[in-house]
């Protein structure tokens, strides 16, 4: 059989296969290998993206390349910058290169960005001619700075977290936008955004809070003007009012997809109400995703009759719109199947119902991210997900002070629910007591893939003197974020470190020379973050005392008055 050589395929299909990998990658398996390969890279359009990359020699090696050559800066038309998942973080490339020096530049992406970062990219976004779309993700404490900075009347799609304007902006700057999403925002000036956004197509709003009736200001604007090209709209965590939502859902006449999470408002669950509302004003949707979501009322204020009209022949003959609900003793919840969501909370005992008219041996399958509480752990538990990789016991609701115990009955129970073999990352919340190590112990060894933990240091503590728990501690946990509190004293520093020495992501409340100690006694250690952190100058004094130990050292502040302090610190090792 003859074999043709990678390198004597058309260079329609070499370019076809480089479409599925890093450009990074590429040059480092490419270049330099022959005539061809070099003329070929280096007319590639590419992304380019750090994240996910071990290697910062690489990084390095492949932006003194670009530095130097004008032909691969004209073929990057997209960058996704981030500080997260990453041995390259932000300030590395942005204090490198302006954005402006990359002339077909279409797309930006900013992931955790820093205060000092943004100040680095912000004055050359505004001479970014082709530039459409502009995404920041978890990056809350930017908010007031973002806007007056943006082509906002170039960009097609936008993703910010808050949305706070300046009264310089004028509504028609927002025109050209047809896919949006925001974190949260005040109503009025989410109003002046609306009222002139003529070609939006898909809205996503992460959380809404804002009281409908408390917003006069814009109001009538907002109400004159219909989002007459929206069809898609997704609102996360809505706290407010049904009334309130369906003002706002009259402003989208031709709708065809919803996707709703709300909260807290029995009248939510009113089927009824909603029937009627979308047979009158939603007459194009196609397409209904919900999940509502009532707690802390007595059972007789939950109208179980109201829950059940979900599964009439509207919902499920008509428009094939199927659901679940499921009441415990002071809680309600009704969802859309399958469930749409990659989280999913479980803190008490619920018995489901549906009406079997489909498949429920899936309805969990999108469902990553699993909060758990023992109560919900009995013999008579109705779900199992099928794909949990990050696992949460106990209530993130109660106090720190209220605490809850798991024993050893519960396992077989979360082991019908869940395969705890899948299981990466475990959280184990402040109020969460277990009855013995031993509890713990049996979790562990079951959970063969975890290497990411989250927990109080107070809990570490306590298990420090269990023997097979810091065995396990030492040879599996690579990632660990300790939550509350810091070290008392340099014995428990100490200790730390030589059981958790194989050590890579720590998050922690510290100090500076703790930080130091840490960087010096945990050997795999790459990256920091710290809370609570005192003042700026951290940076200067731990990068003079990191050079001592010939370490490369990235490092980043955020002092943002409305934040926690916090100290982000990379470590190159190579």
């Amino acid at each position: 059989m003859s074999q043709t050589k990678f390198e004597f395929f058309p260079n329609e299909i070499l370019l076809d296969c480089f479409q599925y990998l890093n450009i990074i990658h590429i040059f480092q398996s490419f270049d330099q290998l022959n005539h061809h390969f070099d003329s070929l890279i280096r007319i590639i359009p590419f992304s380019l993206n750090f994240q996910n990359i071990q290697n910062k020699f690489q990084c390095d090696q492949f932006c003194r390349k670009l530095a130097i050559d004008k032909t691969i800066k004209n073929q990057l038309y997209s960058i996704h910058s981030s500080n997260k998942n990453t041995c390259y973080p932000a300030h590395l490339f942005i204090s490198r290169f302006s954005l402006s020096e990359f002339p077909h530049l279409r797309s930006i992406t900013l992931d955790r960005f820093t205060e000092n970062n943004w100040k680095l990219i912000a004055p050359a976004l505004s001479l970014l001619s082709e530039l459409s779309s502009f995404q920041m993700i978890d990056c809350f404490e930017l908010s007031d700075y973002i806007i007056p900075h943006l082509p906002i009347s170039q960009l097609h799609t936008l993703m910010i977290p808050l949305i706070s304007f300046p009264e310089s902006i004028s509504d028609n700057q927002f025109s050209s936008i047809i896919h949006l999403t925001i974190y949260n925002g005040n109503l009025d000036d989410l109003f002046i955004l609306l009222s002139n956004a003529s070609k939006l197509n898909y809205l996503k709003i992460e959380s809404f809070f804002d009281v409908y009736e408390n917003q006069t200001t814009n109001h009538d604007r907002c109400i004159k003007s219909s989002l007459n090209n929206l069809k898609t709209f997704h609102i996360d965590d809505f706290y407010n009012t049904l009334p309130c939502l369906f003002k706002f859902l009259e402003q989208m006449p031709n709708l065809e997809n919803l996707i709703i999470t709300a909260c807290n408002d029995p009248l939510i669950i009113n089927a009824s109400k909603w029937q009627n509302f979308i047979t009158s004003s939603l007459l194009h949707l196609k397409d209904f995703k919900f999940t509502f979501h009532i707690y802390n009322f007595p059972r007789d204020d939950i109208d179980e009759q109201s829950l059940k009209e979900f599964q009439n022949d509207f919902w499920c003959k008509q428009h094939h719109w199927h659901t679940e609900y499921a009441i415990s003793t002071s809680s309600a919840l009704i969802y859309t199947i399958p469930y749409l969501w990659d989280k999913f909370e479980l803190l008490s005992a619920k018995k489901r119902y549906n009406n079997g008219l489909i498949n429920h041996v899936n309805i969990f399958d999108n469902v990553k991210d699993l909060t758990l509480h023992h109560r919900a752990l009995t013999e008579k538990t109705q779900y199992y997900f099928s794909n949990i990789d990050s696992l949460s016991l106990g209530n993130p609701h109660l106090l720190r002070d209220e605490k809850v115990g798991m024993n050893q009955s519960h396992i077989p129970y979360l082991q019908t629910m869940i395969d705890l073999s899948n299981i990466k990352h475990l959280r184990l919340f402040s109020t969460l007591r277990f009855e013995t190590n031993d509890v713990l112990k049996e979790i562990l060894k079951l959970t063969t893939k975890m290497t990411s933990l989250e927990g109080t240091l107070a809990d570490l503590i306590r298990w420090f003197n269990d023997d097979e728990l810091c065995k396990y501690f030492n040879q599996s946990i690579q990632k660990l974020n300790i939550s509350y509190d810091s070290f008392e004293n340099s014995d428990q520093l100490e200790q730390f470190c030589k059981i958790f020495e194989n050590l890579c992501h720590l998050q922690f409340s510290s100090n500076e020379s703790d930080t130091l100690f840490l960087i010096k006694h945990l050997p795999k250690l790459t990256y920091i973050e710290i809370h609570q952190c005192s003042e700026s100058y951290a940076i200067s004094w731990l990068k003079q005392e990191v050079k001592k130990l010939h370490l490369d050292i990235t490092a980043d502040f955020n002092d943002d008055d409305d934040f926690p302090h916090r100290l982000f610190i990379w470590i190159d090792r190579n």
